[in-house]
């Protein structure tokens, strides 16, 4: 998937920042469905939005949050969760399983490697290795 451009507020314009524009790799089976759904979507054209109101404008984001979001978060039982924390989830789910610190920065659009990892790579419960693990010796 290609990220060139920023939907905000019902907007369309220019990414943050250069970083903002990047490639992101999806899984087949996430494809298979995207393409299902615009291919039987009232407005099925590449530059339509797949998930569109019913004149084909894009949902506004308080729309989406009441909704989809909400419910399914409930239903999740996170009532707390927001959209934003579906690709913060994304991300540390991807630093933990040992993506490299940069291709992470790249598919999340962040400028430096750094940030991403001083605001994405929190320690879990028992993420601490046993001494063992670390290999040290004193002699």
């Amino acid at each position: 998937m290609k990220v060139r451009r920023r939907l905000r507020r019902g907007h369309i314009g220019p990414t943050k920042s250069e970083a903002g524009r990047r490639d992101v790799p999806i899984p087949a089976a996430l494809l298979d469905d995207l393409e299902l759904a615009r291919s039987t979507s009232l407005y099925p054209g590449d530059r339509d939005f797949i998930f569109a109101t019913s004149t084909g404008t894009p949902l506004s984001e308080d729309n989406a949050h009441r909704r989809a979001i909400k419910p399914a978060t409930r239903a999740a039982g996170v009532p707390w969760a927001a959209f934003q924390d579906l690709r913060r989830a994304a991300i540390t789910r991807w630093i933990h399983s040992g993506i490299s610190p940069k291709l992470v920065q790249l598919m999340a659009g962040h400028h430096d490697p750094a940030f991403t990892l001083a605001i994405y790579a929190k320690l879990r419960e028992g993420d601490l290795p046993e001494g063992d693990r670390l290999g040290l010796r004193v002699s």
